[in-house]
C-alpha cells in the first residue's frame, strides 16, 4: 500500500507541466512567507507587553514616593499578627486595634498611601486583563504589594455590612485580575519590599 502511494505521488510530479511547477514553488513561498510574518508579529508583541509592562512599573514607582512606601511598610507591620493585630486590624501608635478600612476613609493613619498605591496596582491590573502587559514581571515586581493589599481589601469586604465592596466597586479591575492569576501568583516569585520585623 504504501509503494502504490509513493508510486502515485511521484506520478503526480511526472504529470506536472512548467505552470504547475511554478505554482506550487509560488505556494510554497507564500507559506513560506506567511510563517515568518506570523512570527515575527507574534515577536514583535512581546517585545510590545515587555515595553509596556516597564514603562507601568517606573509610572509605579515614580507615583508612590518614599513617604508613601515608609507609610505602607509601617502600616504592614502594624497589621501584623508579630504586632498583635486580629485579622483585618492594625495595632496604632497607642496600642489599639483599628479596623483596615480606616486606611480607605478621610485623613487615614496611613496618609493615603495605602490608597495611592492600589489605584496605581488598579491601573496596572486593568492592563493586565486587557492582556498587554507582561503579569509574571509585574507580580516579580509589585508581588509583595499586590498580595498584601489584596488581602486586606478582602478582609475589609469580609467584615463590611453595609454591602459595598472596594474589590468589586471602587477597585474592580485589580480584584478581577487577582481573582484570574491567583493560582500563578502562589506559585510565582516576587521581590520583598518589606519583613515583618
Amino acid at each position: 500500500m504504501g509503494f502504490y502511494c509513493l508510486c502515485n505521488f511521484s506520478g503526480l510530479f511526472a504529470n506536472m507541466t512548467a505552470q504547475d511547477a511554478r505554482e506550487w514553488t509560488a505556494f510554497l513561498f507564500m507559506i513560506v512567507g506567511g510563517s515568518l510574518a506570523l512570527r515575527t508579529y507574534i515577536v514583535n508583541q512581546q517585545q510590545r507587553r515587555l515595553e509596556n509592562t516597564l514603562k507601568l512599573i517606573e509610572r509605579f514607582w515614580a507615583a508612590v514616593s518614599k513617604e508613601d512606601l515608609g507609610e505602607w511598610i509601617n502600616m504592614y507591620r502594624a497589621s501584623s499578627e508579630c504586632a498583635g493585630a486580629t485579622e483585618g486590624h492594625f495595632v496604632d501608635e497607642a496600642s489599639n486595634q483599628c479596623s483596615l478600612d480606616e486606611l480607605f476613609v478621610e485623613g487615614p493613619a496611613d496618609k493615603g498611601a495605602t490608597d495611592r498605591i492600589v489605584q496605581e496596582l488598579n491601573i496596572i491590573s486593568q492592563e493586565i486583563l486587557e492582556k498587554t502587559i507582561n503579569p509574571r514581571m509585574i507580580y516579580f515586581e509589585l508581588g509583595q504589594f499586590i498580595k498584601v493589599i489584596h488581602g486586606w481589601l478582602a478582609s475589609i469586604d469580609k467584615q463590611s455590612n453595609d454591602g459595598l465592596s472596594l474589590l468589586d466597586d471602587h477597585f474592580s479591575a485589580f480584584g478581577k485580575a487577582y481573582q484570574k492569576y491567583k493560582c500563578k501568583f502562589d506559585k510565582w516569585p516576587h521581590k520583598i519590599i518589606a519583613y515583618i520585623e
